[in-house]
């Protein structure tokens, strides 16, 4: 994009019978024209008119000729006004007029300046009429954000239809969500006129004193303009709408003529005024907020579901609100025994984490009241009123948690104002709460956020989300992205050599899945030891992705390459290993030299058992490598390399495909119906991760052939029996379903977990090809 002059924001024009806007980026635009757009707060004027507006605009000092020229039908124009003495309170002018004729340009303008999009107006948008439309956008963009609207009657028609445009304005609904942003209207008359718009003006007031007007502009002020030959402007008559103890109430300013200086003075106290009742309501925004309120103002207001303009929830289109936040409050509320304990723990910790959420760095310091009536609310009420049983008796008490909430959010948010980040006073009272918190966890819900499941189990039985590792802890030197995670937050233990690393947010995915073959995983390994070699890189090939999936035998290798091991180490191991868990029963190596008594003996052995082989041997290797109590959740390797990984299982009896990941199933969008996530009751911390290696192995005999030929009972492939996992239930390899590739899954997944990463960059598949007939 060029850095031109140019003003335009918004343009009507029509192609046949279709209306259509264009819009530029001009908001952003106007970033360059302020100092300092993070911290001066702009206020917006709007101009409406024509030629009376230019000589006023002129004259006022607000802008010269050039950049407040007549405009066309149908176009709107931004620019910052050249008042001089204002540069920390800068003033966005938007300039336009009002296409009374019902004449709009029939083509775009060309872009060779910069970007144009054109978006085609719905069907009954605002009214068939070019007024009506311009009356629409006016009232869904203008009047959510503007602090004085300038209607220069004698450029539209004259006073009863610059009266019938506020009309048409107000009588289309409110256009914020938020009542206290509200303008003045300065009605700018002829010089002989005042007394005429005054008179029905007071008409319009007492024929409809609550609709239209009174909740949609603070007051309206007339004002009358001189003529050409003039350079002064008479008296100008405050018409204050009705409050709820008057219909009407008038100021009269000072009899004869004054100089344009104090319709100059008038505008810019009435900014003034706006910019107090802002700043009072906590909607004065900086220059950078206000140019993106003003792109989403437009962008809503041409959408057919519009609603009035939600400033709050526009903040965070990026961040939004957990989808799943009533489960998360009701889960911390349902680790609390008392009553004391969720008024003295709960509440606070909630509010808290309320209050982190809403306010990262950088976004504007909305009211908290508002902020919870518009975010949280709704998810507060689904969890409802708590019920506790008295210790010393059998009665019971009631705590309304929105109430509460609402209340200790409103407390906490005072912190803010002493110059403490939401980051800083959260960790103070999760530090202030280390007593209590130590004795409870979690694996549903990240304790420190309330807003996520946790993903790593630390050393102690907590466990975090990688949001709150990223917000709370630093990171290693030079690299931003590995995080030193030097104690846990929740219950004060002190930990070393544990660093988790995050993938970066421009990043695409890399994906690589293993699929099963049992011995034949070594050709998943021999082809990893050839990529690395011609990746050339001083490290693990495992380093070169973020997602790992895997079946059956492939799990295996995929966990030893996450935990750190060499790839050429873990064929040698691989190899070993298979040798030890596939070693045949006692008898049946005493039988070797009677093969008829040995295959009768198979066959016996694969009914029995449903297996080829002994489980004792592999239970004792999975044991031995992974210990009795590490769970897949609890930290490792992995975490500090950056990869999640999971491991595709299947269940008994439904044969329905499952996966058990290191990430805990986090993410909420899965429409996958072809698998599911392990998530057990009682939490993957609680399930040993050699017991899930052990159910992704279990290969049993799940169909009974029938002896024909040389194909019989003995030959059929039965390797180990499935698992039954204690309160979870039982399962076998996720080969048995169609799923004995995971790569399918590892991609669902990359979507899931990083919706914001678009498609994998880089989707390894490794296969075990397959045997030889004999």
């Amino acid at each position: 994009m060029s850095n031109c002059k140019h003003t335009d924001w918004l343009r009507l024009w029509r192609s046949g019978g279709a209306t259509n806007l264009e819009i530029t980026e001009r908001p952003r635009c106007l970033l360059k024209d302020v100092s300092k757009p993070d911290h001066v707060r702009p206020s917006l004027l709007v101009l409406l008119g024509n030629r009376s507006k230019q000589i006023a605009a002129t004259r006022l000092g607000i802008a010269d000729a050039r950049r407040c020229k007549a405009r066309s039908h149908g176009e709107m124009h931004l620019f910052v006004a050249s008042a001089r003495g204002r540069t920390d309170k800068p003033v966005i002018v938007s300039d336009g007029d009002v296409p009374l004729h019902n004449r709009l340009p029939f083509c775009p303008r060309s872009s060779r300046c910069h970007e144009r999009r054109t978006r085609a107006l719905a069907e009954g948008f605002g009214g068939r009429r070019a007024v009506d439309l311009a009356d629409a956008i006016i009232h869904r963009t203008m009047l959510p954000l503007a602090d004085v609207v300038c209607l220069f009657a004698q450029d539209i028609g004259g006073i009863d239809v610059a009266l019938q445009r506020l009309q048409s304005w107000f009588g289309r609904g409110q256009p914020s969500s938020m009542p206290q942003i509200r303008p003045r209207v300065l009605l700018v008359v002829g010089e002989d006129e005042h007394h005429i718009a005054q008179l029905r003006l007071d008409d319009i007031v007492k024929r409809s004193p609550n609709a239209y007007v009174a909740d949609k502009c603070t007051d309206v002020v007339i004002v009358s303009l001189p003529d050409k030959s003039s350079r002064v402007m008479r008296q100008h008559v405050i018409v204050s709408l009705p409050d709820k103890s008057s219909r009407v109430t008038r100021q009269h300013g000072a009899g004869g003529k004054v100089g344009w200086h104090q319709f100059r003075n008038c505008i810019f106290a009435s900014l003034d005024i706006a910019r107090k009742r802002r700043q009072e309501s906590s909607s004065l925004f900086s220059a950078r907020h206000f140019s993106e309120f003003l792109c989403h103002a437009i962008d809503s207001a041409i959408d057919p579901a519009w609603t009035p303009l939600d400033v709050i929830r526009i903040s965070r289109v990026s961040n939004p609100i957990a989808t799943d936040l009533s489960f998360h409050v009701g889960n911390v509320v349902g680790l609390c025994k008392t009553v004391t304990q969720v008024k003295n723990v709960a509440i606070p910790l909630i509010a808290s984490s309320l209050i982190l959420d809403s306010y990262p760095p950088y976004m504007h310091l909305f009211h908290p009241n508002d902020v919870f009536d518009r975010l949280y609310e709704d998810a507060c009420a689904n969890v409802g009123h708590v019920t506790f049983t008295n210790d010393d008796g059998p009665s019971q008490t009631h705590i309304d948690l929105r109430g509460l909430l609402r209340e200790e959010m409103a407390v906490r948010f005072e912190n803010l104002n002493q110059n403490q980040s939401a980051a800083e006073a959260h960790r103070s009272l999760i530090v202030h709460l280390q007593p209590e918190l130590q004795h409870l966890s979690s694996e549903d819900t990240c304790l420190c956020c309330i807003h996520r499941r946790p993903q790593t189990g630390l050393r102690c039985k907590h466990s975090l989300c990688h949001v709150c590792v990223d917000i709370f802890y630093r990171p290693i030197g030079c690299d931003e992205r590995l995080l030193h995670v030097d104690e846990c937050l929740l219950c004060g233990m002190q930990m070393s050599g544990v660093r988790i690393q995050q993938l970066p947010k421009t990043a695409a995915v890399r994906v690589l899945s293993f699929d099963g073959g049992g011995i034949r995983g070594v050709a998943e390994i021999e082809s990893l030891i050839g990529l690395e070699e011609k990746v050339g890189l001083p490290m693990s090939v495992i380093r070169n992705f973020d997602l790992c999936f895997a079946t059956s035998c492939g799990a295996g290798i995929m966990v030893r390459l996450c935990d750190g091991w060499d790839v050429r180490s873990c064929r040698e191991h691989f190899r070993k290993t298979a040798r030890c868990a596939f070693k045949p029963r006692l008898l049946r190596r005493f039988l070797r030299s009677f093969p008829c008594l040995q295959k009768l003996f198979l066959a016996f052995s694969v009914l029995l058992t449903d297996s080829k082989y002994p489980t004792e041997n592999l239970d004792g290797l999975l044991r031995q490598e992974f210990g009795s109590t590490r769970s897949i959740m609890d930290f490792s390797k992995a975490n500090e390399l950056g990869i999640m990984f999971g491991v595709t299982l299947t269940t008994c009896g439904q044969s329905d495909a499952v996966i058990a990941s290191n990430y805990n199933g986090i993410g909420n969008a899965r429409t996958s119906p072809d698998y599911g996530v392990l998530m057990p009751e009682k939490g993957l911390r609680k399930i040993p991760l050699w017991e899930i290696m052990r159910c992704a192995v279990a290969a049993p005999l799940y169909e009974i052939p029938m002896v024909c030929g040389k194909h019989d009972l003995a030959d059929f492939p039965s390797y180990f029996p499935q698992r039954e996992i204690e309160g979870v239930g039982t399962f076998q390899d996720g080969g048995l379903t169609f799923f004995n590739n995971p790569a399918a899954i590892a991609m669902d997944e990359a979507s899931v977990v990083f919706p914001s990463q678009g498609e994998p960059s880089v989707v390894v598949s490794l296969g075990t090809g397959s045997s030889q007939p004999a």
